[in-house]
């Protein structure tokens, strides 16, 4: 390869370099399964310095052209010639709260690599405008890796599979045909909530709030509860009753508020932690103490990090550590690395006051 740097140009010499090395992943002059000539050799081959070397490295890595592997060298992505270093991030507006740490492990990863992260927060966690289909097309186009939060539904869904065959798409807390998937082990989770409530707490009578259980992670999370009921039935005498919610505190609020005028019940299972908010009020509202005549189990471990004083039982999803797998998974996409289709990453459940 021509490494011979033209010093009566006005263009810099690491534009040059970075110039012959990109002429030569679009001929297919590197083998993808040996490194690039290091820094110093490029140096010496083209009487560069190696500061001037390293940013021509740095701008190829920025550009998602090459990758670092530890101890091995630099290579080529596999993908160099489709796929930039953009990660586009559709993410519901709602809840900042919980999503602000997906998304804090999505920058952690994505600044590792050098690679350029793009936000787009919209209204409805759920339905989303036509807009989003717009920016779906417009990642496409441009190649960029689309990491997608929440559940899309209807024309939305559909544009969603369309996209994911041509670029690398990673969806968080849902499962898309061509996409990569990152979830919580939901079952596992709620069959261990269950069970604390069973036998810890002693509870006789569970209601279990379902969220939306058209949705993936409701539904996850309902094969759980029906686990936990199958593992322990005849074991010991418990009901367990079921109501759809819909995540929101006033939704919460409304569900036990509804059940109470009918049923007694020592123990709440939410579909995630804002419910639970929602439930604490209608408890308190019968002169129920949380935590003493009603045990109560969020999901999510987010309400706590905002208030000291709501000490809430609950499952920690390790939010920080979806984000990160999201992007890494976009990463290794661009970089020709295999990827596993569904990536589960582990909760904990969190013993508190409630």
């Amino acid at each position: 390869m021509n490494w011979f740097i033209d010093r009566s140009s006005n263009m810099p010499p690491y534009l040059q370099i970075l110039g012959h090395i990109k002429e030569g992943i679009r001929v297919g002059q590197f083998d993808g399964s040996a490194p690039l000539p290091s820094v110093r050799e490029i140096a010496e081959l083209s009487g560069a310095s190696l500061s001037t070397v390293q940013k021509v490295f740095y701008e190829l890595k920025r550009e998602g052209l090459v990758y670092s592997r530890s101890g091995k060298g630099v290579f080529v992505a596999s993908n160099a010639d489709k796929f930039t270093n953009k990660i586009v991030v559709f993410i519901p507006s709602a809840e900042l709260s919980f999503y602000a740490e997906i998304l804090g492990g999505i920058y952690s990863a994505a600044n590792s690599a050098s690679f350029e992260v793009q936000v787009n927060s919209l209204d409805s966690p759920i339905a989303w405008s036509v807009r989003t289909s717009e920016l779906l097309d417009r990642a496409k186009d441009v190649g960029a890796g689309v990491i997608f939060v929440e559940e899309a539904s209807g024309d939305l869904l559909k544009k969603c599979q369309s996209v994911a065959k041509s670029i690398p798409f990673v969806t968080v807390e849902w499962e898309l045909k061509n996409a990569v998937s990152i979830i919580n082990d939901y079952e596992k989770s709620s069959c261990e909530a269950i069970e604390y409530l069973l036998f810890k707490k002693k509870a006789k009578s569970i209601l279990v709030l379902k969220g939306r259980d058209y949705q993936f992670n409701s539904k996850r999370k309902l094969a759980g509860v029906e686990k936990a009921i199958q593992k322990h039935r005849g074991k010991q005498a418990f009901a367990i009753h079921f109501l759809e919610s819909d995540f929101y505190p006033h939704s919460g609020y409304l569900a036990v508020k509804s059940f109470l005028d009918r049923n007694p019940v020592d123990a709440v299972f939410c579909s995630n932690d804002w419910e639970a908010s929602g439930v604490i009020g209608a408890l308190g509202e019968r002169g129920l103490l949380v935590g003493k005549d009603v045990a109560l189990v969020g999901f999510g471990n987010y309400t706590e990090k905002l208030t000291s004083y709501f000490p809430l039982s609950t499952v920690d999803q390790n939010l920080p550590k979806m984000g990160e797998a999201a992007a890494e998974a976009i990463i290794q996409r661009v970089r020709g690395q295999k990827v596993e289709k569904t990536i589960v990453i582990e909760t904990t459940l969190i013993i508190r006051k409630t």
